[in-house]
């Protein structure tokens, strides 16, 4: 679970600011809202602390976004090659001089590590921070870590601020106006407001369990190494059912299996298809081994065993060439026919066939894999998808109140 949430300085911040608008109003004895009883100040200053807050909360989108559209400053942030390595080669210096003992306080070693990142020029981009060194992990007295400079802030703080403003802004507007439904603007905002905040605690819970409910259905490989896995797998298959199909461009049942498997991720027909193709491609192996064992071991005149090959014309016809060409060759030899080398001919053919079929076996398993890693993806993004639905509601709903909340501070300044 992820607790840094709970941790943070900005959810003090934004209980205080509640624990002491409560307690204004307990001191003035008002009523909220604008009801009997009410202070007009204490209305018109919850408002605009309100509408504060909620500015406030909407800055992270638009820090956010600005790092999306690469506007941030800290992309025009740029510095020579040469200056980081110079900075580098400067730390390492002092990280040898701890060792040797020339330092005897942090404030010395910070000191001259912030004077080597002026001295070259690079402190807007990295910005080094010194602590006090492990004994008993053999670190020295004390250690430089470099790291970004982060002027502006890390997205996760400014998170940190847009959900506990966010969520203070809601107790200010019920502060300021008691979620009172008298009127048609008053009944818009109020309902905008608890969609807001019921759709935000729903986005923190899910921020906070979300990461670790991820990760237990992420098994060996993550979210994003699944995608790329898919995508390589679905490139490699297309490639390699194109030299298939070039290859054994007879074998149309099998072929057409494989391509409705990769199409559609359905591998009913294909495992079907297969098994009936492997147990049939088996015999027709079996008997071209024992054809060539009859000429290797009894003779040419084992030739006719050729004959039971008939259900594989391609195999068939092959070998009748090879035995040709043997032939051909010892006629102009002027030599006898050898039925070793008749045999080999057939075994090369023989072979040549085996990793043809040998193409179909990868695909499958390829295709297998592939159905693997998409089931996971799936998974994965089903997870995903409820850990992002509330934002479909709680985005837009922002923006219509954010809306209404300006067309409501105008109308109060012009009525």
């Amino acid at each position: 679970m992820n607790l840094s949430l709970f941790k943070s300085i900005h959810g003090i911040m934004a209980l205080v600011i509640c624990i002491g608008c409560v307690a204004w109003l307990m001191i003035i004895g008002a009523e909220i809202g604008t009801r009997a009883g009410s202070d007009p100040g204490y209305v018109l200053w919850s408002g605009w602390i309100a509408a504060g807050l909620m500015l406030v909360a909407m800055l992270y989108c638009g820090r956010k976004y600005m790092h999306k559209l690469k506007y941030s400053p800290e992309l025009k942030l740029k510095v020579p090659v040469a200056s980081l390595e110079a900075a580098d080669a400067g730390l390492n210096e002092i990280r040898r001089r701890i060792v040797r003992g020339d330092y005897s306080s942090m404030a010395e070693v910070k000191q001259a590590a912030h004077r080597v990142i002026q001295e070259e020029g690079v402190s807007k981009v990295i910005a080094v921070h010194v602590r006090q060194g492990n004994d008993a992990e053999g670190e020295p007295s004390f250690v430089i870590d470099v790291r970004p400079p982060e002027k502006y802030g890390r997205m996760t703080k400014w998170l940190h601020a847009h959900i506990y403003y966010g969520l203070a802004s809601g107790v200010l507007v019920w502060l300021h106006g008691g979620f009172a439904m008298t009127h048609p603007m008053g009944i818009a905002l109020n309902v905008l407001t608890i969609v807001v905040l019921v759709t935000g605690v729903i986005g923190l819970f899910l921020f906070a369990v979300g990461p670790s409910w991820l990760t237990r259905h992420e098994q060996d490989l993550n979210f994003e190494e699944n995608f790329v896995l898919d995508a390589s797998l679905r490139d490699k298959i297309r490639a390699h059912l194109a030299e298939l199909k070039k290859a054994l461009s007879g074998e149309t049942e099998i072929v057409a299996a494989l391509d409705t498997a990769f199409a559609s991720g359905n591998h009913d027909r294909l495992t079907t298809t297969f098994q009936s193709w492997r147990a049939a491609r088996h015999l027709k192996l079996k008997a071209a081994s024992e054809a060539i064992d009859a000429v290797t071991t009894q003779g040419l005149e084992q030739l006719s065993s050729l004959d039971s090959l008939q259900d594989e014309p391609d195999l068939k016809k092959e070998m009748e060439a090879a035995i040709r060409r043997e032939q051909e060759a010892a006629e102009k030899a002027e030599v006898d026919l050898d039925p070793k080398k008749v045999a080999a001919a057939m075994k090369k053919v023989g072979d040549a066939f085996q990793k043809k079929y040998q193409l179909v076996e990868d695909a499958v398993v390829l295709l297998g894999q592939r159905n693997g890693t998409r089931a996971s993806l799936a998974e994965l993004t089903r997870i995903k998808f409820y850990m992002n639905v509330w934002r479909a509601i709680h985005i837009p709903a922002s923006l219509a109140l954010c809306g209404l909340i300006v067309l409501h501070a105008l109308s109060i300044w012009w009525y």
